[in-house]
């Protein structure tokens, strides 16, 4: 992958943040599948852009507060990692949790064509060959 991938994972994940969640969405190839592994959060695979909108639906339902803060974004060959902190409070608990995560981004055709997150930094890093 190039520096130019991971600007482009930025660019996503700062207008994700921005609020315009559409605009992200964007970002994405129709055919777009986000893999959620997760285990404190909504864990499941969403296809297509239509499942990109379930997915933002299943956190709000879940999630009272559920922020995402960008720590890095590594080139790792054919992916992009991202490292996020997740603070969130559950909706039917109040339970706060606060989680470093990884999430993988794969790019085809200059669109984010598949999306894997994971509960730990360390399995992100191992899924795309940069463990230790």
């Amino acid at each position: 992958m190039s520096q130019e991938n991971v600007e482009f994972v930025r660019r996503s994940f700062v207008t994700f943040q921005s609020g315009d969640i559409e605009g992200a969405f964007e970002f994405a190839a129709p055919d777009v599948e986000l893999v959620s592994r997760f285990g404190a959060i909504e864990s499941g695979t969403y296809k297509g852009i239509a499942g990109l909108r379930q997915n933002v639906a299943d956190i709000d339902r879940a999630w009272e507060r559920y922020d995402r803060e960008l720590e890095d974004l590594i080139d790792a060959g054919d992916a992009v990692l991202a490292i996020l902190r997740v603070n969130a409070v559950s909706r039917g608990t109040g339970i706060p949790l606060q989680q470093r995560v990884g999430f993988v981004y794969w790019l085809r055709d200059g669109r984010i064509a598949r999306m894997v997150s994971f509960p730990t930094v360390e399995e992100a890093l191992e899924a795309v060959g940069l463990s230790e």
